[in-house]
């Protein structure tokens, strides 16, 4: 090696030990500023602004790095106090409230400095925001009145306190036919019709108008309906019938259940055996457990997706989908075929899903009322179970009213009286002030159905949409 060449070399180590030297050096200004800055929240909802704070918001907290839950959980605070509970994902802190937050309250929330990150760091200040929950609203399907020359259904959304100013939040010439809102009330599932007999399931944003496909039956000769959100927000559960011809006829239009993770849209069957079925599935409200009915066994099944635990619940009317988790996760309920001499009635039944051994509990009183029941709604409380009931021997209303279960006395009351309609899709508002329903008279000038109000505390019925069905609130 020449003298050049050495010069050169000696120079080049001198300038890679000067970049490296110079890196160290930085990545210690970086590493203590870091810590003298501490952990930042990069983002902090809900928000008063566009509209984002809806009376069962969850509260979110992302952290520029993980934290250590309990000291961050010592340091968060409600005003006025609510309680619920905590869910961590990565550094995003979620805060569920165990119910409603209440209209016309102004909630602050503080995040006290000191909450530590994994590392060590802390937040070096407090962060402190507020907000106050906008009255949840009704979405609904319309028209009603399908005739030739009619649109095709699609969602709309109304205020009750505005019935004149309805949205329409959908427009497609193929049909809405079911859907049901996430638990915050930012998103909507739906139901959309495809071509040959197939449908798939969307989800729009409530406050954008943006729309994404999450599923691609349509592609593959298939129907995917009625879905139902995991009350995290993250998942939903649906149910999926094959139309392929090329398939086994025994694979064929059967239901089972699938379930989408949101997340990165990935799909699969929610039980591995393909001999389960799975027709209307339902989550649980703590999210550990989902109820299906097995057409091919004649039970709602009950499947726990933490212990892997299986419940089975005989029934020969589980296929409509009308039965419901208390808000506790802990009491279902469910309904029961009765077959008399030619005729038949449904009647509703609760079973304790943590204590089954306690047995059946017939909410419609003896073996053989003389009623039709259906349509379960928990009350928010979890004390009250609103139905819709119609008399069969001429002792009440043969249009079905609607009525109220009370769980700690066993009584039954009459909510909404007006025998010249039929009720049904109720259903009770976040708050568990208001009761929301369809009705028609099956002989009079409105046998098209339309929207109506209950307002629990006044007994008041208001109507809100015309030629309209299918109502749901939005939280």
């Amino acid at each position: 090696m020449n003298i050049l060449q050495r010069l050169i070399g000696d120079r080049f180590d001198r300038a890679v030990m000067g970049v490296i030297a110079a890196l160290l050096g930085t990545l210690m200004v970086v590493l203590a500023v870091g810590d003298q800055a501490g952990v930042g929240v990069l983002e902090n909802s809900p928000a008063d602004q566009a509209d984002e704070a809806r009376v069962t918001s969850p509260i979110r907290i992302q952290f520029s790095e993980r934290m250590n839950p309990e000291s961050v959980e010592s340091h968060f605070r409600i005003d006025p106090p609510m309680s619920g509970r905590f869910s961590w994902v990565g550094a995003v802190l979620t805060f569920y409230p165990e119910r409603a937050w209440s209209l016309g309250v102004r909630y602050t929330i503080t995040l006290s400095a000191g909450a530590q990150a994994q590392q060590g760091r802390q937040l070096k200040e407090s962060v402190r925001w507020t907000f106050s929950p906008a009255p949840p609203r009704v979405v609904y399907l319309a028209p009603a009145n399908l005739s030739p020359d009619s649109e095709a259904p699609n969602l709309w959304l109304v205020d009750p306190q505005a019935p004149d100013q309805p949205r329409q939040l959908t427009r497609t010439t193929l049909g809405v036919t079911d859907y049901q809102p996430s638990p915050d009330g930012s998103r909507i599932v739906y139901v959309l019709n495809g071509t040959r007999g197939t449908s798939d399931l969307y989800v729009l944003q409530v406050q954008s108008g943006a729309v994404q496909p999450i599923t691609n039956c349509g592609a593959v000769e298939a129907r995917c309906l009625a879905p139902r959100w995991s009350p995290d927000g993250f998942r939903i559960v649906y149910e999926r019938r094959e139309l392929n011809p090329g398939l086994p006829e025994e694979d064929r239009d059967v239901p089972r259940a699938w379930i989408v993770n949101l997340r990165d849209l990935s799909t699969a069957p929610l039980l591995a055996n393909p001999l389960l079925l799975g027709a209307a599935p339902e989550w649980s409200p703590d999210g550990t457990k989902i109820a299906v009915f097995d057409l091919n066994r004649g039970e709602i099944v009950i499947y726990d997706l933490v212990t892997t635990a299986v419940q089975n619940i005989p029934t020969q009317e589980g296929e409509s989908g009308m039965y419901t988790f208390a808000p506790d996760s802990a009491h279902f309920v469910f309904p029961e075929l009765l077959v008399f001499p030619g005729r038949f009635t449904t009647t509703l039944s609760m079973v304790d899903v943590t204590d089954p051994e306690r047995g059946v509990i017939k909410l419609s009183g003896a073996d053989t009322p003389p009623v039709e029941d259906a349509q379960p709604a928990w009350h928010p409380d979890g004390t009250r179970l609103a139905f819709t009931r119609r008399w069969l021997d001429g002792s009440g209303a043969l249009n079905a009213q609607v009525y109220e279960f009370a769980l700690e006395t066993g009584t039954i009351r009459l909510l909404v009286d007006a025998p010249e309609y039929i009720h049904g899709a109720i259903s009770w508002s976040p708050a568990g002030d208001k009761l929301v329903m369809q009705r028609f008279s099956p002989t009079g000038t409105e046998a098209v159905p339309s929207i109506w109000v209950l307002d629990a505390a006044t007994g008041q019925v208001s109507p809100i949409a015309k030629d309209a069905y299918l109502p749901r609130w939005l939280p």
